[in-house]
């Protein structure tokens, strides 16, 4: 089965120091959920992952996500930059951000009247299937979240 493993922050927080892609990286937490996506949705981000259009020596992203296929591995940061294992950088393509946060369920997990902070949503709008999901009072919140985007066979 084709799969992406995906690891976020959920929320739109602020940190006083550089979220590290490797933070992330070694998240050995459950699967919270698995996401159905298109044929060319998942060729899509893979061919985003196994991209070598990076610029050697940048500094890491503030990363809020990290990206897994296969043995390849990407963290998507705040201002459209993402990150390599190498710490090499790139800029990415808002279209795909967008894809990328809307079918991992990561716009889920920031409130509508917040989303309009994000550069991509302003551009493609709010996801048709979103539903803010908010963490119960009598639920701690959990600090990361890690899902799997499947590749529909259909």
């Amino acid at each position: 089965m084709k799969s992406i493993y995906v690891v976020f922050l959920p929320g739109i927080g602020e940190y006083p120091i550089q979220m590290d892609c490797n933070v992330l990286k070694k998240y050995k937490g459950s699967i919270t959920d698995t996401f159905k996506i298109s044929h060319e949705e998942y060729a899509s981000i893979r061919s985003f992952i196994l991209s070598k259009n990076f610029q050697k020596g940048e500094k890491h992203c503030d990363s809020r996500l990290y990206l897994r296929v296969d043995s390849f591995e990407v963290c998507l940061g705040q201002n459209h930059c993402a990150c390599n294992g190498s710490g090499n950088k790139k800029i990415t393509d808002l279209r795909l951000e967008y894809l990328i946060k809307w079918k991992s369920g990561y716009y889920n997990h920031i409130e509508k009247d917040d989303l309009c902070l994000f550069d991509e949503v302003k551009l493609f709008g709010i996801p048709s299937d979103y539903m803010y999901n908010k963490t119960p009072l009598s639920k701690p919140k959990k600090d990361i979240i890690a899902v799997v985007l499947q590749e529909d066979q259909n």
